[in-house]
């Protein structure tokens, strides 16, 4: 079989743990793919500044995407996959919840813009004005893509991600090369592509056995409940990875902000194996109720701790020629801030699958606290160094951060799952042999 014969056969395969990890990560390689030309065309076409501008001005409907999704992406899989039974009422309970908050939080962004746009008056105004629309269907489409995850529909969810990706490269086509880089018609573009997304996953997910119908009773308590529960960890965990953003936004150009971006650009797509292990871990821990699944989290760990550790390793050495090559030498200031960052990518990848698991057993609450440990020291620290020493202090502030929220989730861990520390962080033989059986199964027989 080709090489795209086995990547198609990836995308629509269920099974374990490992599969669907790695079936996820497949997507997710052609998505990163994507990104990183839409980013290199975006670096080309608008330089620092302009890439600066897009970067502040996008993060405004993802921070309200985050507020208005009211902890429901979890609570949708989780749901879906647990009381198979009422997935129908589920979904449209979760479904009508999101729509709702979405339009509370686009309604409030407008009523309070001329309060929080007082930090930001060095981008330009119309552009803020024209986004925040999109943050009630980036909600929407949030929730249709855990809803697919739940359902355990593999296909259309990597698909769906893919297409997500797809748009935004033809988005950056349309604004900066045949609109001669105009950054209005770049955001109106936008809105009306995740508009396009998001009608599209109603759709799709509408045909579904489980789905089709019209719902029953709505249970909408156990739903806000565990919601509630959840909603800070998510919240708080986004903070964690874009709260330098804003304070670069604040305290530095835009310039600054765009060049910074290409070293978050790189150094967080090393967490898309995390990523991966995180999805598929999360519907079976939620199902199960049995002390087995720690021995699958403590596997899941160990690999995707030493495969960012090996990623983090080879993207320092070719980091300064990768940025230059690909995003011109306007962005070289960036290297320094990338090598500081790719150290934090470590103890994040292991704190994304640890706070999942916990929110998977019904502890997200205490994810909650440990997210805000970290939120607090990156603030901390960053108002204290980016005025001082610029990009350098947004990296050192989000590292240390990175570890200061990492160390207690891990013990809380050990604590919960009665295994010895080692055993979430040295690899094992089984280990090696389980990742060379995925590589094996994905490359083409002649590469195995």
């Amino acid at each position: 079989m080709g090489l795209i014969g086995r990547f198609f056969k990836s995308l629509t395969d269920r099974g374990g743990l490992a599969r669907d990890s790695f079936n996820i990560f497949a997507a997710d390689s052609v998505i990163m793919m994507l990104g990183v030309i839409t980013s290199i065309l975006l670096a080309r076409l608008f330089g620092p500044e302009g890439k600066g501008i897009i970067t502040m001005v996008l993060l405004i409907p993802l921070t309200l995407h985050f507020i208005g999704l009211f902890g429901m992406a979890e609570t949708t899989t989780f749901f879906i996959s647990r009381f198979k039974e009422q997935a129908r009422e589920n979904f449209y309970a979760i479904h009508l919840l999101s729509w709702f908050f979405g339009i509370v939080v686009v309604t409030g962004a407008y009523l309070s813009f001329n309060y929080w746009y007082q930090a930001y008056q060095s981008y330009p105004r119309l552009l803020f004005l024209i986004s925040i629309p999109s943050a009630l269907f980036i909600i929407l489409m949030t929730t249709l893509r855990f809803s697919m995850l739940g359902l355990q529909n593999m296909l259309e969810f990597n698909l769906y991600n893919i297409g997500q990706a797809l748009l935004n490269l033809v988005i950056v086509v349309i604004a900066g090369v045949l609109l001669n880089r105009n950054l209005q018609w770049y955001f109106i573009l936008n809105v009306a592509g995740v508009f396009l997304l998001t009608m599209t996953g109603l759709a799709l997910i509408c045909r579904k056995p489980e789905i089709r119908g019209f719902p029953g009773r709505m249970n909408f308590d156990p739903i806000l409940t565990y919601a509630v529960r959840n909603y800070p960890s998510n919240f708080i965990m986004y903070m964690q990875s874009r709260v330098d953003h804003f304070m670069i936004g604040y305290f530095l150009a835009p310039s600054q902000l765009g060049i910074y971006s290409i070293a978050i650009l790189l150094s967080e797509n090393l967490l898309r194996v995390t990523s991966a292990f995180q999805l598929a871990l999360f519907p079976r821990v939620s199902a199960d109720l049995s002390e087995k699944k720690y021995l699958l989290i403590a596997r899941a760990l160990r690999v995707t701790t030493v495969i960012n550790i090996i990623l983090s390793l080879g993207v320092a050495a070719i980091g300064y020629p990768l940025i230059k090559l690909l995003f011109g030498e306007a962005f070289l200031p960036a290297y320094i801030p990338l090598l500081i960052l790719l150290a934090s990518r470590v103890p994040e990848g292991f704190y994304k699958i640890a706070a999942s698991t916990i929110a998977g057993i019904g502890r997200p609450g205490l994810v909650s606290v440990f997210s805000a440990l970290g939120v607090f020291f990156n603030c901390l620290l960053g108002v204290i160094l980016i005025p001082k020493i610029g990009l350098l202090g947004a990296s050192l502030a989000q590292t240390i951060a990175a570890v200061m929220q990492m160390a207690p989730t891990f013990y809380f861990l050990v604590l919960q799952s009665k295994l010895r520390p080692a055993q979430f962080l040295i690899p094992d033989r089984e280990d090696y042999l389980l990742t060379k059986t995925i590589i094996n199964k994905w490359l083409p027989k002649s590469w195995s």
